[in-house]
């Protein structure tokens, strides 16, 4: 833990401001198959990531891997997947991918 936040820490790595951290995050953290797909939604309905957003505004004062995946574990209890682009075609962002950059930009 250097005891920077997750947001400081990707801003840092990525060399991005801190108004792009969201939108870093969730490219970095879209499942790869939909990333197409999430680009193209993202232009004509950027409602469709709002979810995503608020997770990813979730975990940018965290300062562990270890808070990063508390965090998203309430997050999904709370905020259950809907709709088939969700659920089914995965255009969202990955839990898995989340935590994993959390780990490499947080050791």
């Amino acid at each position: 833990m250097n005891g920077k936040t997750f947001r400081e820490a990707v801003c840092e790595r990525f060399d991005v401001s801190p108004d792009a951290y969201e939108e870093e995050v969730l490219w970095r953290c879209l499942f790869p198959s939909a990333l197409a797909v999430g680009k193209m939604l993202w232009l004509v309905n950027p409602g469709h990531f709002d979810d995503d957003l608020e997770l990813i505004r979730n975990v940018a004062d965290c300062l562990s891997t270890s808070e990063v995946r508390t965090e998203l574990n309430d997050f999904r209890y709370h905020r259950p997947l809907k709709g088939f682009g969700r659920r089914f075609l995965h255009i969202r962002v990955s839990g898995q991918r989340l935590v994993n950059l959390a780990d490499m930009v947080l050791r």
